[in-house]
């Protein structure tokens, strides 16, 4: 009677620390699967960062540009305002279609 009670009872004791392994091992590779996902979006959001910023210095260094030869002419009816215009409409444009092609 005594010995069939402890064969149950290691029985049970092997059979709970199987489930324990598994379920720690399951644990463990969802933790990993999440890990992973938050690495890669910390990347995607890094990258995205990145163009902005280089985007911004590109439009400041623009301006400065712009403000130079502003300066530089000081007859302002040598620079044309319709030529800025599309000038900074051709250069938006194309930090658009830059930004754009990056996130695509």
């Amino acid at each position: 009677m005594i010995i069939k009670i402890l064969i149950i009872v290691v029985v049970m004791i092997v059979i709970m620390i199987i489930v324990i392994i598994i379920v720690i091992i399951i644990v463990m590779m969802i933790v990993v699967l999440v890990v992973k996902i938050i690495i890669i979006l910390i990347g995607m959001f890094l990258l995205l960062l990145i163009m902005i910023i280089l985007a911004i210095i590109v439009v400041v260094v623009m301006i400065i540009i712009v403000m130079i030869l502003l300066i530089n002419n000081s007859s302002y009816n040598n620079l044309d305002p319709y030529f800025l215009n599309c000038y900074f409409l051709k250069f938006f444009c194309m930090i658009r279609i830059f930004l754009f092609n990056f996130i695509i």
